[in-house]
C-alpha cells in the first residue's frame, strides 16, 4: 500500500500508513442488532415528556 500510494505521489510516510492499517484492526466492527431488541424499539413502551401531562393546551373529557 506503502508503495502504491508513492507511486501515485501522495505525501506519506510507511508510518503513517502502518499507523492507519492498525486503526483499522484495532476495534472489530459492532455487530448488527438483533431482531428482538429492534422489535422491542418499534413496540416497546415510550415516554411522554412530562409536559404533556400538565400543558393546559390538551383538555381531556
Amino acid at each position: 500500500m506503502h508503495r502504491e500510494l508513492l507511486a501515485e505521489n501522495a505525501p506519506v510516510t510507511y508510518g503513517m500508513v502502518r499507523a492507519y492499517i492498525a486503526s483499522l484492526r484495532a476495534a472489530p466492527p459492532q455487530p448488527p442488532p438483533t431482531v428482538r431488541r429492534v422489535t422491542g424499539w418499534f413496540t416497546g413502551r415510550t415516554t411522554a415528556p412530562a409536559s404533556y401531562s400538565t400543558c393546559s393546551a390538551i383538555s381531556t373529557p
